[in-house]
């Protein structure tokens, strides 16, 4: 009976470890996903993705140009049919002052047309804009910057390197910033943080509480470290366990 449930465990064990492979190590790479830059980064795989695929993030309409933003890129539409005329990753399009504008993790995009892009702030992750009395202000991760006489320069810059930023607005003396750290009031004089808590009666969906535990960011912002070492122990024991049996195959095969 022992014999056949050594059988059992081995066999369970060779069928199911290119599955626990797999997951161990895409769990590693998809805790690491933003310091990797996963969601921007774009490959072909045959069979998969493709222009049926696109996944749209905005639409907008400006003088008489209809536009798309997507992880594939920005489409205009002509007539009934899209046509891909920057093949970037973009969050968010604007329109101001007769330029369109294509926020992304690799910079901001200027165009006229929507079908030739001339690029500004290379480099720069863009999450967001703002065009107060015909002036353009872009907030990135690492601060927001003006646009004066046709060319983009800083106008302050956020403590601490970098902030996950949502959206932004201005506000007296300098601007409101909503990010993932909280809201922080942020000028030229300085930068204060407006947390928002919701108290005991907040709530929040099981879906986020669940992705948390997965990824360990619900333990605080360096638990990520044990979840990689757990998931990279998972993807050892696989491959080592793999090679253990394969070596006692072969020396008993050599007997």
């Amino acid at each position: 009976m022992m014999a056949k449930m050594r059988k059992l465990h081995l066999w369970l064990g060779l069928v199911f470890l290119p599955p626990m492979l797999l997951v161990s190590v895409t769990g590693l790479l998809l805790v690491q996903r933003k310091a990797l830059g996963l969601d921007e980064i774009m490959i072909k795989v045959p069979g998969y993705g493709g222009a049926k695929h696109a996944d749209p993030q905005e639409i907008i309409i400006a003088d008489g140009v209809t536009l798309a933003a997507s992880k594939q890129g920005v489409f205009v539409r002509d007539g009934k049919s899209w046509e891909l005329t920057l093949p970037q990753p973009v969050r968010r399009l604007y329109a101001a002052g007769g330029t369109l504008y294509a926020c992304s993790r690799a910079g901001l995009y200027e165009s006229a047309d929507g079908r030739s892009w001339k690029e500004a702030l290379p480099g720069e992750d863009v999450r967001a804009m703002l065009f107060p009395g015909g002036r353009a202000f872009a907030a990135t991760t690492r601060g927001i910057f003006v646009k004066e006489a046709g060319s983009w320069k800083p106008e302050v810059s956020f403590p601490s390197g970098k902030l996950d930023v949502r959206n932004f607005t201005q506000a007296e003396g300098g601007f409101l910033v909503a990010a993932k750290e909280g809201v922080l009031s942020i000028s030229r004089q300085g930068v204060s943080r407006e947390e928002l808590r919701a108290g005991k009666e907040g709530q929040v969906s099981l879906q986020k509480v669940i992705t948390d535990l997965h990824t360990g960011e619900i333990f605080g912002r360096y638990f990520y470290l044990v979840v990689d070492a757990g998931a990279a122990s998972i993807a050892g024991l696989c491959l080592s366990g793999f090679y253990f049996w394969y070596a006692r195959r072969r020396k008993r095969a050599a007997v």
